[in-house]
């Protein structure tokens, strides 16, 4: 069983992967958490990853491999096997060593070796996943394990490939009642139709009938991002409170393009 808390959105700071419980109070640190190579065609390149046993009281035997990532419309985030995706770089990576034991107090570099196609286009994304996995009993005696792993991000850009295009297929605003207080949010989609990662930002503005501005607000402010040919849903939440009435919805967007993306929407706030 695995437990994980993602503290960030898409590609932006450190995957962390705890366990149930203190068992045999293991704890390892992989640095760097993120890995970003500009690599030519048909070009090797290598990196390294350091994985740290100093806050560990017990040796631990770790296991190294690269998976596929993908971003949900919410932009939650899940692991699929190597080759899954179309922007996976899972099979370009050779991982040396793959498994070794670390005693308390013990470093070990891993070199991350990779070998790009001649005719790769574009982004490609994975990570690297180190793992353990600690014995522990149940009541009963019954022996069983938990797996601990942390992750290292791995984003290649291959050099004079990428192109920048996306679409903004969504723009509304929504209001939410709890208790009485009612809550207006803007929630915008936005669709990546280009070959490497972006991460949009930019503002949305909130105007009434008048043309008054109401509220500026900044949109994808974690700078989350989104993977070639996948949507994702950014909502804000209006800081003041909206009196009844029609307001118009004016967004303006950097995804990293020539252009900027913009569109504008009414909704009315009950």
């Amino acid at each position: 069983m695995r437990r994980v808390i993602i503290y960030s959105s898409l590609f932006v700071l450190l995957f962390v992967f705890i366990m149930p419980g203190d068992v045999f109070a293991v704890r390892f640190n992989v640095s760097p958490s993120r890995i970003e190579l500009i690599v030519n065609p048909g070009e090797k390149k290598n990196s390294y990853i350091t994985i740290s046993n100093s806050r560990s009281q017990v040796p631990i035997n770790v296991k190294a491999y690269v998976e596929d990532v993908i971003n949900a419309p919410d932009g939650e985030i899940d692991f699929l096997p190597p080759g899954t995706t179309p922007w996976s770089c899972a099979e370009w990576i050779k991982l040396k060593p793959d498994g070794f034991t670390l005693a308390p107090g013990q470093e070990q570099v891993v070199k991350l070796q990779v070998k790009v196609p001649p005719k790769a286009r574009g982004g490609y994304y994975g990570i690297t996943f180190f793992e353990v996995l600690i014995p522990s009993t149940k009541s009963g005696g019954i022996q069983t394990s938990t797996a601990l792993r942390i992750g290292a991000v791995v984003l290649i850009d291959i050099a004079g490939t990428t192109e920048y295009k996306a679409k903004l297929t969504q723009l509304r605003g929504v209001n939410l009642e709890k208790e009485g207080v009612v809550t207006s949010k803007v929630s915008c989609m936005i669709k990546n139709l280009g070959n490497l990662l972006i991460r949009p930002k930019g503002t949305i503005q909130i105007l009434n009938v008048h043309q008054e501005e109401q509220e500026i607000l900044e949109l994808n402010p974690e700078k989350g991002g989104i993977l070639p040919g996948m949507s994702r849903t950014f909502t804000v939440t209006c800081k003041e409170t909206l009196g009844e009435g029609q307001y118009v919805i004016r967004a303006l967007i950097d995804y990293g393009g020539k252009e900027l993306l913009g569109g504008q929407a009414s909704f009315i706030n009950k």
